[in-house]
């Protein structure tokens, strides 16, 4: 009897120490789900439901005392929350660039504008890579995401209307072209300059912006100057009623 209670008193001394070593796992599993959650993971629907699948079967572990089972997978389960944490950071920041430049690819984006394509899928690994080293660098991540995001736009732009083009003949490209400039022209009251060449066009636009620039400075500092005034004279007319 006494060797039964002595063998009795070790099971439950080793079970309750292992019961422990398990709990103590867990916090860590926990905080790395929290995180995941934190990050929008449970919008990840296949990838959350295979992970938290795994979570369960940890949970269930811990409660039935299999310290095995714990000590073998608590930490893959960590980092699968982890893992999925970063996925949905990047999900977040740059998934929808990632979607553009996926489409574009499609679109022959290849052909029609190469160089803005290489530029937006650099822009995209970059961001990815900067994510995988620093995913909590929020403000850095989001200047690059905003760049990714731009290149992508650029490039859905560009192929679309490069295949324009295609369909142009090379008359009808220069008269879009030029069309445009005669636009802007217009909308700056500048001269007429369709009889020059389109860079001669494109100074004159530009002489005509600075112009315009030049103009509004000169009336917003004579609109200072005139409220600079007349707070000086309201100010002397106030002395003089009080003294």
């Amino acid at each position: 009897i006494r060797e039964y209670i002595t063998d009795t008193r070790e099971y439950l001394k080793n079970a309750e120490e292992n019961a422990k070593l398990a709990r103590t796992m867990l916090p860590q599993v926990l905080e790395s789900r929290r995180k995941a959650h934190l990050a929008g993971a449970a919008k990840l629907v296949t990838e959350y439901a295979d992970v938290e699948d795994q979570f369960l079967k940890l949970t269930k572990a811990i409660e039935k005392n299999n310290i095995k089972y714990t000590q073998k997978n608590a930490s893959e389960v960590e980092q699968a929350y982890q893992d999925l944490e970063l996925l949905a950071i990047k999900n977040n920041a740059i998934g929808s660039a990632r979607e553009l430049v996926a489409q574009a690819e499609k679109n022959k984006a290849e052909k029609y504008a190469p160089q803005a394509l290489e530029l937006a899928q650099r822009r995209l690994s970059e961001a990815d890579d900067f994510i995988t080293k620093d995913r909590y660098a929020t403000d850095e991540i989001k200047n690059k995401a905003q760049a990714a995001m731009f290149s992508a736009n650029r490039v859905r732009v560009l192929t679309d209307q490069s295949k324009k083009f295609e369909m142009m003949t090379p008359e009808d490209t220069s008269l879009w072209v030029e069309d445009v400039l005669s636009k802007i022209t217009t909308w700056l009251s500048a001269k007429d300059s369709r009889d020059q060449d389109l860079e001669s066009q494109l100074g004159n636009i530009q002489q005509s912006i600075t112009t315009l620039k030049d103009d509004n400075k000169k009336v917003s500092d004579q609109l200072t100057s005139t409220q600079r005034e007349l707070a000086e004279t309201r100010t002397s007319s106030e002395a003089r009623h009080f003294s």
